[in-house]
């Protein structure tokens, strides 16, 4: 029907009703019915033999029957659309209500979401000052101190007996010299590791679906040259699609797998496997290795800036296991990692697929 068209219809006892939609924002909502009458006066004597075929008790059925109202056509047309006006008006008020509390509890909900991501940008700012000022100390103290001890050493090179002189010049002032070089090498590389963190903060993410399986075998040829060094297999299974930046998630296991490859135990033939499966909307990615594992109480902090598995005996800054959780959290991800000592290492990546 149109907005404007009602449907009437005569019952077999000559009693009308008429049906109207209400049609609110094009779409129809419910049907208003008026409730039954006369277009005519009724024919008593077809009520009076109804009474009698169904045992009605007459004078009751022609008194109620009385009370039943005649109206022309023409009334009850400008009776159904009055009443549709007003239903339609109370129907309009009451979607715009509805649609107004939705708009306030979506608002709500972006509102406490973009509270909780500010929350915890703050406590990353935090910690990203504390871990600064914390490992920038101990190189800085160094710098300080050594070059206090090159300043006496200058000093005493004018009255320093003749052995002594040769003492000062190729031995302590260099080594002071040196000292203060790998310290400032130590800042420098802290400053770089504290840049390509910000960085990760600040890049665009470019989502598009990406085909893992294909990402994971570039990762893989790129660490070619290790793998055969190192004499490890590396397995890859058939991996579940994702959605996430290209480049981003490419980093995310360039670093998981170059630490599985750096950390594998020299008493046994490498190993490290790739595989994935589709949980509640995510995909989960898992890489095992059969390295040396690490201990418990470490699980949380490898993902921490700076930290290091192995700190005297390891290359780079500590700053892997710190970019691919910052990664993952941009893509509304997450990492987490299961390990015993000696027993290998499994880390996991969850990230979205749509």
């Amino acid at each position: 029907m149109k907005e404007t068209e009602y449907s009437w219809y005569k019952c077999k006892n000559g009693l009308i009703d008429v049906a109207m939609p209400i049609i609110i924002q094009n779409k129809h909502q419910a049907t208003l019915f008026t409730g039954q009458f006369f277009f005519e006066p009724p024919d008593k004597d077809f009520f009076v033999k109804q009474a009698d075929e169904f045992e009605f008790d007459k004078v009751a059925y022609l008194n109620a029957l009385s009370e039943v109202p005649v109206f022309t056509k023409e009334k009850i047309e400008s009776g159904v659309k009055f009443l549709v006006n007003i239903a339609k008006l109370l129907g309009e008020m009451g979607l715009r209500q509805k649609n107004l509390l939705n708009l306030s509890d979506e608002l709500e909900e972006k509102v406490e979401k973009r509270t909780a991501e500010l929350k915890e940008k703050s406590k990353e700012a935090e910690q990203f000052v504390y871990q600064a000022s914390h490992d920038l100390r101990s190189p800085m103290v160094n710098i300080k101190g050594f070059t206090s001890l090159l300043e006496k050493n200058l000093e005493k090179i004018s009255s320093a007996p003749k052995e002594e002189f040769a003492t000062l010049l190729d031995k302590d002032i260099p080594e002071n010299i040196n000292f203060i070089k790998r310290s400032i090498s130590k800042v420098d590389a802290l400053l770089e590791g504290f840049s390509e963190i910000s960085k990760i903060g600040r890049r665009n993410t470019a989502k598009t679906e990406l085909d893992i399986n294909k990402l994971i075998h570039e990762v893989k040829s790129n660490h070619e040259i290790l793998i055969k060094e190192k004499g490890a297999t590396v397995e890859i299974e058939d991996l579940p699609l994702c959605r996430g930046d290209e480049k981003q998630i490419n980093q995310i296991f360039s670093n998981l797998m170059g630490n599985a490859l750096k950390y594998l135990c020299p008493n046994r033939k490498g190993l490290i496997r790739i595989d994935g499966k589709r949980e509640d909307g995510n995909a989960i990615y898992c890489v095992h290795d059969n390295g040396i594992g690490i201990g418990t109480a470490l699980h949380n902090r490898v993902f921490e800036m700076f930290h290091q598995i192995k700190p005297n005996s390891s290359e780079g800054e500590g700053l892997g296991l710190a970019i691919v959780k910052k990664i993952a959290s941009k893509h509304d991800g997450n990492v987490w990692v299961e390990s015993e000592l000696d027993k290998g290492s499994k880390f996991f990546v969850s990230l979205p697929t749509q």
